[in-house]
């Protein structure tokens, strides 16, 4: 990460799904996220994995919030 970015950012082993921000190059070098049978949503522990073992890293933003509406009943 770069470092004027250092300390906005905690590096994480897995995120969750409901707001990623991947480079399209990315997801074409690791291949094609595999939708769950039924569900319509991605398996993103998968995703995280790859990602790491392709030697990058994963980070969530500190000063960030997102309010997923989708959670409403």
């Amino acid at each position: 990460m770069a470092r004027r970015k250092l300390g906005k950012w905690l590096e994480v082993d897995y995120l969750g799904g409901f707001c990623l921000l991947i480079k399209r190059q990315l997801l074409d070098q690791i291949g094609p996220l595999e939708a769950k049978a039924g569900l319509n949503i991605f398996d993103t522990d998968t995703l995280c994995l790859k990602l790491r073992k392709a030697g990058y890293s994963l980070a969530c933003c500190k000063d960030l919030f997102i309010h997923n509406f989708a959670s409403r009943g």
